[in-house]
């Protein structure tokens, strides 16, 4: 299978202000700290597909990258989101 590095002056622009929120969140101490998961799972691609890492990689931080691994099948970023954002409108107005 190819190396799935990606270069900075690949990565859209929508995933470079995620990385750059991840930071904001946890800090400087976490920079960097960004896992990159395939929205195509790697037990469905054999070994000679070509992962398109523009199109078929997205950056996400440890803990996210946990809870979309948690679904069977995997949840996708958009449940996740949606899951993050209602425990955060619980916090905000617990009643």
């Amino acid at each position: 299978m190819k190396d799935n590095l990606v270069y900075l002056d690949e990565i859209k622009e929508e995933d470079v202000l995620y990385i750059e929120g991840i930071q904001k969140v946890y800090g400087e101490r976490f920079a960097g700290k960004i896992e990159v998961h395939h929205k195509k799972p790697l037990k469905e691609i054999g070994e000679t597909y070509q992962v398109d890492p523009i199109h078929e990689l997205i950056p996400v931080c440890p803990n996210c990258h946990m809870i979309l691994h948690l679904g069977d099948p995997v949840f996708t970023p958009e449940e996740v989101e949606a899951f993050i954002n209602s425990v955060r409108s619980k916090i905000e107005d617990p009643c």
